[in-house]
């Protein structure tokens, strides 16, 4: 079963947990992929962000075998 936040219509999502839950490749990964699967949407019109330089590195080199990658940064 999806996280809530998957499948939520919220135009804003944030989802709080502890390092190492599951966040990125249970909920964020997810939710970016459903967003993106409507072809209207610009992958430049999504934003994932994260609060560790490293953090958004792997989030990075996770959405490098995705086609239409949105942007991920830091805070």
């Amino acid at each position: 079963m999806p996280h809530p936040a998957v499948t939520s219509n919220a135009r804003l999502i944030c989802v709080v947990a502890a390092p190492g839950s599951g966040k990125t490749t249970g909920v964020l990964l997810p939710k970016a992929e459903a967003i993106l699967a409507d072809g209207a949407v610009d992958p430049q019109d999504v934003l994932l962000l994260t609060f560790s330089r490293l953090s958004a590195v792997d989030l990075r080199a996770k959405l490098a075998a995705v086609d239409r990658a949105p942007r991920a940064t830091t805070v």
